[in-house]
């Protein structure tokens, strides 16, 4: 590909009813990244999202779970810079313990599962949240409520046949159920939200020694976007 030839733009798709265009980072991305370390900001939060997702989506106030989030992460680093993940790591296996490099590439460490909304089960039916606004405007009348709770109960639409008619009924409803009730309800806000899986199987070149490495972000993803 020629250097001054650049990808436009990618439909990405996050769920049943859920997709968003996105744009390659600009030298401005980088600059902004940077600034978030040397501002001592938390790059994997919500300046993160701020600084290298909504800027380059056509729907920059769509609702983005944690982990729809960092699959558009990947993506827009994809048609931006590649998809080389190259790191160094210890063997795990005691009687070897030597250092060895790897290199994967996402397809190898990428698994993602769109999310299913709206879905209907036994008793509640799934929706999700129309806007990130919508969400922070509840975090911000709610600021004891843990965020995943938040999260869960704007996810829902119906609850025994009775639509959701406000944060503040449903969240009563809720906190009224017992604790099995509450599990069984989270195991199916589970499967049917979207999900990504970040791990690899990864092999000691020296003893052959395998194991299943998960991560929580991509190894070295923003080394192209670090100062030197």
């Amino acid at each position: 590909m020629d250097i001054l030839e650049e990808i436009e733009s990618v439909k990405v798709k996050l769920g049943s009813n859920k997709e968003v265009t996105i744009t390659p980072w600009k030298a401005k991305s980088k600059k902004a990244f940077i600034k978030l370390f040397d501002d001592g900001k938390d790059v994997r939060g919500t300046e993160l999202v701020d600084v290298l997702i909504r800027p380059n989506i056509d729907k920059p106030d769509i609702f983005l779970s944690p982990d729809e989030a960092q699959y558009l992460l990947i993506k827009i680093k994809e048609i931006s810079v590649g998809t080389e993940i190259a790191f160094g790591m210890t063997c795990d296996n005691e009687e070897c313990g030597k250092e060895f490099d790897v290199d994967l590439t996402f397809d190898d460490v990428i698994k993602y599962t769109p999310n299913s909304y709206p879905s209907k089960g036994d008793i509640f039916v799934w929706r999700d949240i129309p806007t990130q606004k919508i969400y922070d405007d509840i975090m911000r009348k709610n600021p004891d409520e843990p965020f995943d709770d938040i999260e869960l109960i704007l996810h829902i639409d119906e609850f025994n046949g009775e639509p959701s008619t406000s944060f503040g009924s449903m969240q009563e409803k809720i906190d009224n159920l017992s604790l099995k009730s509450t599990d069984y309800m989270e195991d199916e806000y589970i499967k049917v939200r979207s999900n990504l899986d970040l791990s690899a199987i990864i092999k000691c070149p020296h003893c052959d020694y395998s194991d299943d490495y998960e991560f929580d972000l991509i190894p070295n993803f923003f080394t192209e976007l670090l100062p030197n």
